[in-house]
């Protein structure tokens, strides 16, 4: 009995220890370029809206997760 105790302790505490996985949203709107760059990572489609993009600024769309559409 103290065995199966200290076993569910301890998978409680795994699971309590696990990192929290960030869901990607299905779809993001973007119309300035600061929010894309920030908040690419977190959408498999990304539709940039009449994108503003100030001067000497580059619209940095690299490093995009394996999938991801841009239209």
């Amino acid at each position: 009995m103290f065995s199966s105790t200290v076993l569910l302790s301890g998978l409680v505490a795994s699971v309590l220890a696990a990192p929290a996985l960030e869901p990607r949203a299905g779809s993001c709107t973007f119309t300035d370029a600061a929010t894309a760059i920030k908040n690419k990572a977190g959408c498999s489609t990304i539709t940039l809206n009449n994108i503003a993009v100030p001067a000497k600024t580059t619209l940095d769309l690299t490093k995009l997760n394996d999938g991801t559409h841009v239209s």
